[in-house]
């Protein structure tokens, strides 16, 4: 369900397709990159209240902060959920739509590739 969850498409060569960046990040053409401060978060996926999802990430270097950011019908952010590099979840009531968001390590670089979430 993550567009673009292997980084492997740009339309500009400069940013993975589908992703925003913000802070300390980069950008190989393969994997994305943050540092402390630095985030990457997902385009919206549409889902429904009661879906259960699975949800992993290949990620290495400094330990990052993963969560799913929750989002309403309106698109606004009701909540944000933590998440492990491999993880499941019930979608809440009112949710709509979610976000990956992957946050660099308090004490260096994290490198992500292959971001999925599935229905289970």
């Amino acid at each position: 369900k993550v567009q673009n969850g292997d980084f492997e498409t740009s339309s500009n060569g400069t940013t993975p397709d589908s992703w925003t960046s913000s802070g300390a990040t980069t950008y190989d053409g393969h994997t994305a990159s943050a540092g402390p401060g630095g985030t990457w978060t997902s385009a919206a996926i549409p889902v429904a209240s009661g879906m259960r999802l699975g949800f992993s990430v290949a990620a290495t270097g400094a330990t990052p902060t993963i969560s799913l950011e929750q989002l309403g019908p309106t698109g606004a952010l009701l909540g944000s959920l933590p998440l492990g590099l491999s993880d499941s979840l019930t979608v809440a009531d009112g949710v709509s739509a979610i976000r990956v968001r992957l946050a660099g390590g308090l004490l260096g670089t994290s490198t992500f590739d292959d971001v999925r979430v599935w229905e289970e």
